[in-house]
């Protein structure tokens, strides 16, 4: 492909715009059950690093992906056929000792740690902030940079009215928690884009695609991934998870993103 990907900083890393996403690795679909078993059946090991060797070979630099013991297996794999992605590593929630798996994680060399999402929107409605706060302080304490995830623009607000040390926000473009659940709706869109411009922090969008609702044909894929592009700062990134079962989504994606930021094509 001609030109290249622009990067941006990540608690002082350089970041390719464009991020590999991991939930379809471990079978997150977001859409069905019975896409979730598909994904599961297909993302061995070798197909995981399979992809990840494809984005890197497209100019991608980094990838995310849930700190469980899978995907640090990987990440030991991966790094032994010599790739050299960059792991920003999301704590796995089912793991209640979140100490411990931060501890488990940084034994792999992450470039970053942020606080699952789902898991941060659950403090934050309780009042519990104190704990993401302590989490923030452990991952400095480990000398990595450490992000905030969230579906709802009201914890993005909250971070920063009261200073709470995040070096970045993983900023959810839907807010798909909200009952009746996996509902994805424009105007989240439109509202988290508001938040993710005034905050001078960088952020790495997720779920632009809303989950792959937005992917059914090429020009819905084109028109998602332009909207984000256009709606976020240009010290921000975004991350799309890929299936590369049916096509090479990750080149499709590239290529797009290199089209709308720098007018580049293969």
């Amino acid at each position: 492909m001609n030109g290249q990907l622009p990067k941006v900083q990540i608690g002082g890393y350089e970041v390719t715009k464009l991020i590999i996403g991991g939930n379809p690795f471990r079978g997150f679909s977001h859409i069905s059950a019975e896409l979730n078993r598909e994904m599961l059946e297909y993302y061995t090991d070798e197909r995981i690093i399979e992809a990840l060797l494809e984005a890197q070979r497209c100019g991608i630099n980094t990838f995310i992906a849930r700190g469980d013991e899978h995907i640090m297996r990987v990440v030991r794999k991966l790094r032994n056929l010599g790739g050299t992605l960059q792991w920003i590593a999301q704590t796995a929630p089912e793991i209640k000792d979140w100490r411990k798996n931060i501890r488990d994680i940084l034994e792999h060399n992450p470039i970053a740690i942020y606080f699952h999402g789902g898991r941060t929107d659950e403090l934050f409605c309780a009042g519990m902030i104190g704990e993401l706060i302590d989490a923030i302080s452990f991952i400095h304490d480990a000398g990595l940079p450490a992000g905030i995830a969230t579906h709802m623009h009201e914890v993005i607000e909250f971070a920063e009215e009261h200073g709470l040390k995040a070096d970045f926000y993983m900023a959810c473009f839907y807010n798909p928690r909200r009952p009746p659940g996996e509902v994805y709706l424009p105007q989240d869109r439109e509202r988290m884009c508001q938040t993710i411009r005034k905050t001078s922090k960088p952020c790495i969008a997720f779920k632009v695609l809303a989950a792959g609702r937005h992917c059914d044909t090429e020009e819905n894929l084109r028109s998602a991934l332009k909207y984000a592009i256009e709606n976020i700062k240009p010290c921000d990134a975004i991350v799309v998870g890929v299936f590369q079962k049916y096509k090479n989504q990750i080149a499709e994606d590239v290529e797009i993103v290199k089209q709308l930021l720098c007018g580049c094509s293969s």
